[in-house]
């Protein structure tokens, strides 16, 4: 991918953001476990996850900065049907999006929330068209109403995508922003000023204006892509 990024698009890779898992499943695949395991000094310093990302970091280049992010934020779906505790295995919710996957059977850790604070973890075990299956003894003292609400911690770091952070070192792709300064006149780049006389006495003058400049600018550097993973 880092190869593919400078010679297709001619931008260089300098962070790889990834989550844990990914980040292991890296570390643990059998070409990477090929080549640590010839150099013992490497073998040592791969230990943890975070350790291995220094290593393959100097492996692949000095540049490239290996970042693992587990960072989660929290989609909330509000409670549309009552349940009754140790009895009901349904919920309905008013958007299953936040979940993962589509609809059929999952396994995800939500937490339920009552309006006076009561919290309770659940596995959901299945959704359909904003259905939430679960088991009973989750829920074994506690009754939802409608308007309670479900919580589900996302992470911002998807398991199967690696996001690469590039720059571009060739800075000279310059962008033309050509401007009217009136509507008489035709495009053209350069400082353009806008003024006015108020008043205008011997020897002195009130003037009142704006500029505008138009012409090349620099190109932003670099950008992201999205690498998925099977």
């Amino acid at each position: 991918m880092i190869l593919y990024l400078a010679q297709t698009l001619g931008v260089q890779v300098t962070e790889i953001w990834m989550s844990t898992l990914a980040a292991q499943r890296l570390i643990d695949a059998d070409e990477t476990t090929s080549w640590i395991e010839k150099n013992p000094e490497l073998s040592r310093t791969m230990l943890a996850t975070e350790a291995a990302a220094t290593t393959l970091n100097k492996v692949v280049s000095g540049n490239v900065k290996f970042v693992v992010d587990d960072r989660t934020y929290a989609e909330r779906m509000v409670i549309k049907t009552p349940t009754v505790k140790n009895s009901s295995t349904t919920v309905v919710v008013d958007n299953d999006s936040p979940l993962p996957g589509a609809d059929g059977t999952v396994s995800l850790k939500v937490m339920f929330h009552t309006a006076n604070g009561i919290q309770r973890l659940v596995t959901i075990t299945n959704k359909t068209t904003n259905t939430l299956t679960f088991a009973a003894s989750d829920l074994s003292d506690v009754s939802m109403q409608t308007g309670d609400f479900i919580v589900y911690s996302k992470r911002f770091v998807n398991d199967d995508k690696l996001i690469f952070k590039t720059t571009r070192t060739d800075l000279q792709r310059f962008a033309s922003l050509p401007c009217q300064t009136s509507p008489e006149d035709t495009l053209s780049p350069g400082v353009h000023v806008y003024s006015q006389e108020f008043v205008k006495k011997p020897n002195w003058g009130i003037t009142a204006g704006t500029f505008s400049r138009c012409g090349p600018i620099v190109w932003g550097p670099g950008g992201f892509a999205t690498l998925e993973v099977f």
